[in-house]
């Protein structure tokens, strides 16, 4: 009952949030400046037609309701740059291609970030805990399009190792530098964030009560601290991976790469309206329902977290 109130509660919320984001969007578009048919070739009358067309000679207050209503419906419109197509066709035909490339950044992510992270906490205060603390810094702080640019070099323009642009499906030759250069910030992240877990795990009563057991180094640090510490580190997973979504849209650019984040782009070039609001609300939408899918996992698998 406890559980089911606890959805219940996070699931208000997340949708209140939605609104939100959703009211703050919709006039944020409205004061943009410019117009989506601001092209010279079209008269006064066309013009006249297209706003008529796209119900945005009504009222401000109308627009915004019926938006509403439409987006509650599933109908997020229609293009005004691509001609009679569903917006939420556009984006169901392109968020796959963004969800495998995050996918496949994140799993190299934490495949690369766990275990140096462990060997950080192992060599605390030592000169390797110093040189991947220092190492982990720099990935975080360098943007993933620096990161993007230097593997095309390296890879693409000076070794001509892996292609350079398109994309072929996840763990194809295509996806190996758009998939590393977003996972830098995640490998930072994950190395810092599983050094501090497993320093508090190492210094804890239960690892020093193995130890007097006379259990190996490597089965006090895998079998115990690591296993302990890896369940807060779901935590970051969901955040991280809907991240990885809404900071791929430099990325898919520069490959070109046909995920939703390279249409965001051209979206907010051409201004059009109806696809920046609906990839605005799904990358929210992904953004909080990863996070409480994950809340509800580690409250499933951690009985220490209260749900009240």
């Amino acid at each position: 009952m406890r559980f089911s109130k606890y959805i219940l509660k996070r699931l208000g919320w997340l949708i209140l949030t939605l609104f939100i984001i959703m009211t703050i969007t919709f006039f944020l578009m409205q004061v943009m400046p410019g117009s989506p048919f601001n092209n010279p070739k079209l008269g006064p009358d066309q013009v006249a037609q297209l706003l008529h067309t796209y119900g945005l000679d009504k009222p401000l207050i109308q627009q915004y309701f019926i938006y509403l209503k439409n987006f509650f419906t599933g109908d997020f419109g229609t293009s005004f740059s691509q001609k009679n197509q569903p917006v939420a066709a556009m984006i169901l035909q392109r968020l796959p291609v963004s969800a495998e490339l995050g996918l496949q950044a994140m799993l190299i992510g934490l495949v690369i970030g766990i275990p140096m992270g462990v060997g950080s906490a192992r060599h605390r205060n030592g000169f390797l805990d110093g040189f991947l603390g220092f190492i982990s810094t720099l990935l975080i702080s360098v943007p993933s399009f620096v990161m993007a640019m230097f593997l095309l070099f390296i890879f693409g323009y000076s070794t001509n190792l892996l292609p350079i642009i398109g994309w072929d499906g996840m763990f194809s030759a295509t996806s190996w530098m758009p998939a590393i250069a977003l996972s830098f910030g995640v490998i930072g992240t994950v190395v810092r964030f599983v050094r501090a877990e497993m320093v508090e795990s190492l210094n804890s009563d239960y690892i020093q009560l193995a130890r007097a057991k006379g259990l190996s180094d490597n089965e006090v640090v895998y079998g115990h601290a690591l296993r302990n510490s890896l369940i807060p580190v779901l935590t970051l997973i969901g955040p991280m991976f809907a991240g990885l979504l809404t900071g791929s849209m430099l990325i898919e650019n520069i490959f070109s790469i046909p995920g939703i984040g390279q249409q965001f782009v051209t979206a907010i070039s051409a201004k059009d309206f109806p696809v920046i609001m609906a990839t605005t609300i799904i990358y929210a939408i992904m953004l909080m329902g990863f996070i409480l899918i994950f809340d509800i996992i580690i409250a499933i698998v951690d009985p220490r977290v209260r749900l009240d």
